[in-house]
């Protein structure tokens, strides 16, 4: 298609997974197989039962590598190390006093109404880390602000609010110098300076700016249409291309259904696209704004039948490309499974059951495996990129969603305190 056209309905198919997986192999969500592994405890336990797996830290005796994932639900951050799987700590990225009753008449009608459509309580949206690991940078989503946190002391240094009602996903550049931020509501991508928090610019990304990708000249966002209205009028679904420096969007690639996660391969020529109801995804390339292909993954059982039902109107949410760019890892969300594509060939090299919502992929450190958040099962699934396997999963806040791999300061790690109750002020009253 070109940077206009309406591509064809993708469409999922029936079929089984070219691996299918036995009843011996695939336990019921929420149980552990004989090829799974459960890691809160210690390293101990990963090392024994991964066999293979690397559970050598890479980092220096200052910092570790770490997963550092977002939890929707309670505003939590949780903390593990990426190399062992070991489960740190979890601590609160939106404490009550931070958050002042909302006093305007207007924010207070629209903001609960946006909420309860635009879902849940959801009061961390993305997280970022600063390249030296000292600040954490969270998208609160139904707060409508981003904030700047130390890692160390777990105070807020600086709040930033959106002029919509809502944050969304955000991306640090590698300098860490830029974050820049989806403010869902104003169809506006902000450029906020990582120190001052204070919005520098921003580019228009059309309709309701979603999933937000920096790449070394420039940044990539992809729009969902507004989700408060039917699926035939609800504006555009693009990927919106800006130079980094100016902001000027360049380029535009249309789509027939709302922009979900995407992924970027062969220096960013080639991107793998999820759009809302698609059970697989679309491989496009950049420079035509061509799908050359549709990979189409399994509906079963677990999927809903209506539409209406989807979590988010998501059907699959969460793909990314492995750093040997030989296999894409894509959240089944509806399914409630995890597949693995062969990127040359395009045929499933196996999909494995990980319960309830997948919902996002970032990749291992070992270049190996892939975290994959599972939101209704509070965890991280860790799936061997070759086998398609789940070979041990690490125990989250509710409803885990974004992760990112940093390098924390030893400092730095451990001196969460009590997570408190998101209820208790952290809306200053709103829903009393």
């Amino acid at each position: 298609m070109d940077e206009t056209d309406e591509t064809t309905d993708g469409g999922g198919t029936d079929t089984r997974t070219d691996r299918e997986r036995t009843d011996s192999e695939v336990s019921p969500a929420g149980h552990t197989s004989r090829r799974r592994v459960v890691v809160g405890s210690g390293a101990a336990l990963a090392t024994a039962a991964l066999g293979g797996v690397p559970t050598a830290s890479a980092q220096s005796a200052d910092t570790r590598t770490t997963l550092v994932v977002g939890c929707q639900g309670t505003g939590t951050i949780t903390l593990a190390d990426a190399t062992t799987y070991e489960h740190i700590e979890d601590f609160d990225s939106s404490p009550g006093e931070d958050s002042p009753p909302l006093t305007d008449p207007l924010t207070k009608i629209a903001k609960p109404i946006i909420d309860s459509v635009a879902g849940r309580s959801n009061v961390c949206e993305h997280v970022n880390v600063s390249p030296d690991g000292e600040t954490l940078y969270v998208s609160r989503a139904n707060l409508g602000d981003t904030v700047a946190i130390d890692m160390e002391t777990r105070e807020i240094e600086w709040r930033t609010e959106m002029l919509g009602f809502r944050s969304d996903h955000a991306k640090i550049t590698p300098e860490g110098d830029s974050l820049y931020q989806a403010d869902i509501l104003s169809d506006k991508v902000w450029k906020i300076d990582t120190e001052t928090g204070e919005k520098v610019d921003c580019f228009e990304a059309e309709d309701w700016p979603h999933g937000t990708h920096v790449h070394e000249d420039r940044i990539m966002n992809g729009s969902l249409g507004s989700i408060l209205l039917p699926d035939e009028i609800d504006g555009n679904h693009r990927l919106t291309f800006a130079d980094r420096e100016t902001l000027e969007v360049t380029k535009t690639i249309e789509f027939e259904e709302g922009v979900r996660p995407f992924a970027f391969a062969d220096d960013d020529e080639t991107v793998y696209v999820q759009i809302s109801y698609l059970h697989g995804f679309h491989e496009v390339d950049v420079s035509s704004g061509e799908i050359q292909r549709t990979k189409d993954l399994p509906i079963n059982e677990n999927v809903p039948d209506s539409k209406e039902d989807y979590p988010l109107q998501s059907a699959h949410h969460g793909i990314e490309v492995s750093p040997d760019e030989q296999y894409i890892c894509a959240a089944g969300t509806t399914g409630n499974y995890v597949a693995v594509v062969d990127r040359e060939s395009f045929e499933t090299v196996g999909i494995t059951d990980v319960g309830k919502y997948p919902y996002w992929v970032v990749n291992a450190p070992d270049g190996e495996h892939a975290f994959v958040s599972v939101k209704n099962e509070a965890k991280i699934s860790v799936i061997e990129y070759e086998s398609a396997e789940e070979v041990a999963t690490i125990p989250t806040g509710d409803f885990p969603m974004v992760s990112q791999i940093a390098e924390v300061p030893e400092s730095s790690l451990g001196t969460g305190e009590r997570v408190t109750d998101p209820d208790d002020g952290l809306f200053g009253g709103l829903f009393d």
